[in-house]
């Protein structure tokens, strides 16, 4: 089953978090993994404790900062989150911002076609 959030405004990251505890109370194995995000909301500290494999990248900036140099080290920081999922056995994978991921180049495409 794919699931898969898009779209200006709120609630997207909302519903995948709630796909993620609805699946973690299953007793499904979960990834949630966040791309062009810290990490910092609240709902990352309530999927880690609930058992869900969260990953992040270890610093982000807006785009708009970020030069050619820093854009290839947020895509390799990205791919090499994109690609411990990917070698994992999960029963759930978020992938949250994904799609802008895309938008901006900062992971590789040939690694999505992998989902």
């Amino acid at each position: 089953m794919l699931h898969y959030y898009f779209g200006n405004g709120k609630g997207k990251t909302s519903a995948a978090v709630g796909a993620c505890v609805r699946a973690l109370g299953s007793g499904m194995k979960c990834a949630f993994v966040q791309f062009h995000k810290n990490g910092s909301s609240g709902e990352i500290t309530a999927l880690k404790k609930l058992g869900a494999d969260v990953s992040f990248p270890s610093h982000v900036r807006f785009m708009r900062d970020m030069d050619e140099a820093q854009t290839a080290e947020l895509r390799k920081e990205h791919n090499a989150l994109l690609e411990a999922v990917l070698n994992n056995k999960y029963d759930l994978i978020v992938l949250d911002e994904l799609g802008d991921a895309i938008r901006f180049g900062t992971v590789d495409t040939a690694l999505t076609e992998r989902l």
